[in-house]
């Protein structure tokens, strides 16, 4: 489209500024909970949590051994809860705002793509085994058959 003389382009409107600013609030504070909801079951099968942030990644970890039915469900529990309360809010929140919740959703499903290995991986592994994740490193321990 040509603009015509004394015409300005608008690169985006007050409405959708407001929606990239709630979006970009609204990924860090996701960020923040997915750690809180892996410490939170951490803390219900007994364990210290301790919290933290590197360059590319925040992590909950701790120094417990959490056997396998533990562990899948501290790696599965921030993108089963997040995900089901993302999507209700999909459904209710009125349609303008639907793209915003649901970008938060997609940054759900693809930051828990570790989770969802570390799960897999954990699936895999001998029925004794038992995980240590300290956020930064994990360690699989299972007997020697």
């Amino acid at each position: 489209m040509l603009l015509g003389a004394g015409e300005k382009y608008r690169l985006f409107s007050g409405r959708q500024l407001l929606h990239l600013a709630v979006c970009a609030v609204a990924i860090l504070l996701y960020i923040t909970l997915h750690e809180l909801t892996h410490g939170a079951v951490m803390k219900a099968c007994g364990a210290s949590v301790r919290y933290g942030f590197r360059a590319a990644y925040a992590y909950a970890g701790s120094d417990a051994y959490f056997t396998r039915r533990a562990y899948i469900a501290i790696a599965l529990a921030p993108v089963a809860l997040w995900g089901v309360l993302l999507g209700v809010l999909c459904a209710v929140l009125p349609a303008e705002w639907f793209w915003t919740v649901h970008l938060i959703q997609t940054v759900n499903l693809s930051g828990a793509a570790g989770d969802l290995y570390c799960a897999w991986r954990t699936l895999r592994s001998p029925r004794d085994t038992l995980v240590r994740d300290t956020g930064t490193a994990m360690t699989f321990y299972t007997r020697t058959h």
